[in-house]
């Protein structure tokens, strides 16, 4: 065997295992992100019965704040990809996570059903990038 055909034995096995460590990592982040996203924006349709009874609003109160989050999250879903293309996948998502964790508790601050929709409409955004 002539030593210039055998190609060189290169032991990556260490640096292999690191890869599929971190991408296992990114694969559960993503999923967890997804899953908070998810019941975020389900707990709203689920108390929705008692944030009516309690701040007293109509029927067409309860639409406007389903409405603004729809529109939003609909919007963004569609073009926020060409957004997170533009500043890339980690900090994009990074941002969006952030973002709609500080809309999430700033909506407990709202005082009129325009600043809740406000508000919800937010927070459509944010979780529309995921």
């Amino acid at each position: 065997m002539n030593p210039e055909n055998v190609a060189p034995q290169i032991d990556s096995s260490h640096k292999s295992g690191s890869k599929d460590r971190v991408r296992w990592w990114i694969v559960w982040t993503l999923f967890f992100s997804t899953v908070t996203n998810y019941i975020s924006r389900q707990t709203f349709s689920v108390l929705a019965p008692l944030i009516t009874a309690q701040y007293h609003l109509s029927h067409t109160d309860l639409a406007r704040l389903l409405g603004a989050f729809q529109i939003s999250y609909a919007a963004t879903w569609l073009l926020g990809g060409i957004f997170l293309d533009a500043i890339g996948t980690r900090i994009g998502l990074a941002l969006a996570v952030v973002f709609w964790s500080v809309i999430n508790i700033l909506t407990g601050f709202a005082t009129s059903v325009f600043g809740f929709a406000s508000f919800r409409f937010l927070l459509g955004i944010g979780e529309g990038f995921n």
